[in-house]
């Protein structure tokens, strides 16, 4: 008779990025779920800045500044340097990333990349309450924000850090043809910003992966259908 034993949990390696993706995922909502308490905060807040200590360590940092940083932010492609830290005072800031152009050093925030994730998904039934005109902008990035959600979630972590880059940068894919684009309201400016940074992660998964990131994730968005109503 076969005796029952308890299941090995497989430990994550910070340095991948599935790995780092668990962790920080973890880590956030334990951190998020005590932040009301002093004692328990300060034990989360801890597990956070150790994994990002961990992260920092690895070979994520320099990945991401070649792919993803470096060449939005430095017209000379002078290296940037990056590291996760989002820390501020005794907590997390609420900014995604944090440059200084003179140092060439960006700081990356794990809580808010982990935040812009988790407002990636459940989309559905808040969409089910809109409709489509009298409120197209909301409509539509949560339509969008509903695709996004298809991907794996660990790839949301390049959306964040390249919706950072837009809006650090200022860039936005204004719909020019459309009402929107006189009243730039929240959903419309995160809506352009997301969707620049889609682009640019598709363009990298197109040419490292050399498949369409769309057709591996079921993934349907046709930018020109979603001007206007």
């Amino acid at each position: 008779m076969l005796k029952k034993t308890k299941a090995k949990r497989v430990k994550e390696n910070p340095g991948t990025i599935g790995g780092f993706w668990k962790l920080a995922d973890e880590a956030v909502s334990e951190y998020q779920k005590n932040i009301k308490s002093a004692k328990k905060k300060k034990d989360s807040l801890a597990l956070l800045l150790e994994l990002e200590a961990q992260v920092n360590a690895s070979q994520i940092p320099d990945f991401v500044s070649e792919n993803f940083i470096t060449p939005y932010l430095t017209p000379e492609k002078d290296k940037v340097t990056v590291v996760f830290d989002g820390l501020d005072g005794k907590g997390f800031a609420d900014w995604l990333i944090l440059f200084d152009k003179e140092k060439k050093h960006l700081k990356l925030n794990t809580v808010s990349i982990v935040a812009y994730s988790k407002s990636l998904l459940g989309s559905d039934e808040d969409l089910a309450k809109l409709d489509k005109v009298e409120n197209f902008t909301e409509f539509r990035l949560l339509s969008f924000k509903k695709e996004l959600a298809k991907m794996p979630q660990q790839y949301h972590m390049f959306l964040a850090l390249l919706k950072g880059v837009a809006d650090a940068t200022s860039i936005c894919i204004s719909d020019s043809k459309s009402p929107a684009a006189v009243k730039q309201d929240d959903h419309c400016a995160f809506y352009t910003t997301t969707l620049w940074a889609f682009k640019q992660f598709e363009e990298f998964y197109q040419k490292f992966q050399n498949r369409s990131i769309r057709a591996d994730y079921y993934m349907i968005w046709h930018e020109g259908e979603w001007i206007e109503p």
